[in-house]
């Protein structure tokens, strides 16, 4: 089932097109909020950390992995918050 569910969530199904639009803007917003307070870089979008929270939530994740990919994240996010310019 995990199997099946991953490879859904994978692709472009309209399944959760929507819900994957609501999440990236939600998160665009929260990220936005972040770069007006200095404390997240400029360059990154919903989509980014959208696409990265995958590999914590992979069905297949050890939970200690899982915690470390959030930790890499997060330090990631606040890496040059205050000089971020927009740029990769």
């Amino acid at each position: 089932m995990a199997a099946a569910l991953e490879a859904v969530m994978a692709t472009a199904s309209p399944v959760f097109d929507e819900a994957r639009r609501r999440m990236e803007e939600t998160l665009d917003e929260l990220l936005a909020r972040g770069v007006a307070a200095g404390t997240i870089r400029a360059d990154v979008t919903g989509r980014t950390v959208l696409r990265a929270l995958g590999g914590v939530c992979s069905p297949h994740a050890v939970e200690v992995e899982s915690l470390h990919i959030a930790e890499l994240l997060y330090d990631g996010l606040r890496y040059r918050a205050a000089t971020s310019n927009g740029t990769h």
